[in-house]
């Protein structure tokens, strides 16, 4: 499943594996790499649309149902 999760705190992912999935971007990248799909400093285009928001986020998330076996990622990136 992916998509944006609009979590905002980095507590919020426990939620993730509460339900019983997995976050493949923690699995791949550690915390080494935040992942960051939400981040001001690089997106001229943020503070026209949040004013106030300086906050560096990871909202889109990519997760995946543990013991599932179906799928099996070899590496995760951000584009675009």
């Amino acid at each position: 499943m992916l998509g944006d999760f609009n979590y905002h705190l980095l507590g919020e992912t426990e939620d993730i594996y509460t339900l019983g999935f997995s976050d493949l971007w923690l699995e791949h990248k550690g915390k080494q790499d935040p992942g960051y799909t939400f981040d001001p400093s690089l997106n001229p285009m943020m503070p026209l649309y949040l004013i106030f928001e300086e906050r560096r986020m990871r909202l889109d998330r990519v997760v995946l149902q543990e013991g599932s076996g179906i799928i099996k990622p070899k590496s995760i990136d951000i584009f675009g």
